[in-house]
């Protein structure tokens, strides 16, 4: 009958829907935004999390300005990162979708560009250089010599990467998700000088890239994934 059915705001603290950032076991998150001052344009991003209930909706931090929080799953349990106390920092939060149950378990002095993210593990990609995670403070670590690199997918237990290396350039590479390990792959661009990894898909256990290579430009490449990866299913 083209009524209209309004229901009550489930925030109730005059702040506004921003975004949605994924639902873990059972639990939304999503951010609001509070207008501080409409003359300065000030405002502060709120991280909220909630089981579809006003009861169980629940206000988990306050973040500065107009700031986007990563959300993820590692192990099963949400993961929050979001920019630290100190300018250019990040912090990563365990989370059960209670503020109560929201407990640092990883920081460090600069951004968070971008992450990957197994089933138990995940790499964010940091200013400081590569930081694999199981989600708790015991089980993270900064890679060494990994200024500079960036993550591109997670594979099975690998998670696929772009890093510097003096004799190599910018070249692909695999991070091992049980230790830290990181085994180059064979160079797109051969010697010192780096390519430029733009897109990578991983299929039948081969790795297909665009890249650039100085002899023929921006192209196709493909590479062997089979000592890395499982053979897949016959029935697919």
């Amino acid at each position: 009958d083209n009524s209209v059915v309004t229901y009550p705001s489930i925030t109730a603290d005059g702040s506004q829907w921003r975004d949605d950032w994924g639902t873990f076991g059972g639990v939304s998150y999503f951010t609001t935004l509070t207008t501080l001052d409409p003359v300065l344009f000030i405002w502060e991003t709120n991280l909220w999390a909630s089981d579809g209930t006003p009861a169980g909706t629940e206000k988990l931090m306050v973040l500065p300005g107009v700031v986007n929080p990563d959300v993820l799953e590692i192990g099963g349990q949400a993961h929050i990162i979001v920019p630290g106390a100190d300018a250019a920092s990040w912090e990563m939060h365990a989370t059960d979708g209670t503020a109560a149950g929201t407990v640092l378990v990883a920081s460090g002095p600069s951004y968070v560009r971008n992450w990957v993210a197994g089933e138990t593990w995940a790499v964010l990609d940091t200013d400081d250089g590569l930081v694999l995670t199981d989600g708790t403070a015991a089980g993270s670590m900064l890679l060494p010599d990994t200024v500079g690199a960036a993550v591109h997918q997670a594979l099975d237990g690998w998670a696929l990467v772009s890093m510097i290396e003096e004799s190599r350039g910018l070249e692909l590479a695999l991070v091992n998700s049980a230790d830290g390990s990181i085994v180059p792959l064979p160079e797109i661009q051969p010697g010192p000088a780096s390519t430029t990894i733009y897109h990578t898909v991983v299929a039948d256990q081969r790795l297909w890239v665009t890249a650039f290579r100085a002899d023929v430009g921006n192209e196709l490449f493909t590479l062997d994934l089979t000592p890395f990866l499982p053979a897949p299913d016959a029935a697919l």
